[in-house]
């Protein structure tokens, strides 16, 4: 029972935001064969043998992140085709390690881009040596249905990162177990001061699959939860269905193009008209406002459609 206790709560957890001053983005240079790799200000390991950092400039790894033992001076690649870089603006990284324990020990080293998670490597260090996995797609694959599922008027385009930006206030470090790690994830509307989408993804260890996504946010589909909106879709849809019964397979394929062009447009008009962090808007204000303005919206297209019937 003690060591589930010490397996669950003792995770080191470090964060850095992009900085100007190059003294204070590295903490120390490290000496390998490939060539100097320049550690991460708190990039080092709680024991001070293992750490995340790039190359110097005109090195082997020559800015690119790489993952160190330091007492054996062996170096694998972070590959990404954008890696954390000190003056990059909007750049953060994050370090978390699980801890130590009979368990092969793993590290996860989060590349933040702006609004999303760009690179969350998975790595493993033990004595048959280290490997890492970035394991964002496989995030993005399980957490994006979940978020259709409660968020389908704009599930494409919400920014997800994994864990949390420190600068959220849900934010969670990772909780490592022996065969699993259980990771946060705060999905939402970039710039925006509406909504939010928050839960944990466990994975398991050494692999990196997803096992399960567990969320319990209340679900926003204003198709379904309106009835003035959902009887205004309804009615879209029959004049849809029935100006496709009366047109040649050419003339189907076209409408069916345009329908799902506007509903595109629809959705990113209205997602356009999220308030901003800041705004003073009510968030059952504006929904009430969003759902009147999309009934007014499918109410016009039901009259162009109903327009071309019988043509």
């Amino acid at each position: 029972m003690k060591l589930l206790v010490v397996l669950l709560v003792a995770v080191a957890c470090t964060r850095c935001v992009a900085q100007s001053d190059e003294q204070d983005y590295i903490q120390r240079v490290i000496k390998t064969p490939k060539g100097d790799v320049r550690i991460f200000n708190k990039g080092l390991s709680p024991d001070g043998h293992y750490g995340v950092g790039d190359g110097a400039q005109g090195q082997a790894y020559g800015g690119d992140n790489c993952f160190v033992d330091i007492r054996e001076k062996k170096t694998i690649d972070l590959p990404s085709d954008r890696p954390y870089e000190s003056k990059e603006n909007h750049a953060e990284y994050g370090v978390f390690w699980s801890p130590g324990t009979k368990f092969a020990r793993y590290c996860l080293m989060q590349n933040q881009k702006r609004f999303a998670t760009y690179n969350l490597f998975l790595i493993r260090m033990d004595q048959p040596g280290m490997s890492q996995v970035d394991i964002v797609p496989r995030l993005e694959k399980a957490v994006r249905p979940v978020l259709q599922t409660l968020r389908p008027l704009y599930y494409k385009i919400m920014a997800i990162s994994y864990p949390n930006s420190e600068w959220d206030d849900v934010f969670k470090t990772p909780v490592f177990h022996a065969t699993t790690v259980d990771i946060q994830f705060n999905a939402d509307l970039p710039k925006a001061g509406y909504d939010q989408v928050t839960g944990w993804v466990t994975v398991s260890l050494p692999e990196g699959k997803v096992l399960k996504v567990d969320c319990d946010a209340k679900r926003d589909d204003p198709f379904q939860d309106d009835a003035t909106l959902a009887k205004a879709d309804a009615d879209l849809n029959r004049v849809y269905a029935l100006l496709q019964k009366q047109l040649d397979p050419t003339h189907r394929a076209k409408l069916r193009k345009e329908q799902l062009d506007w509903i595109k447009q629809r959705d990113d008009t209205v997602a356009d008209d999220y308030p901003i962090a800041g705004d003073d808007v009510e968030v059952p204000e504006f929904t009430r406002e969003r759902n009147k303005r999309l009934v007014d919206v499918t109410e016009e297209r039901t009259g162009v459609l109903k327009g071309l019937l019988g043509k």
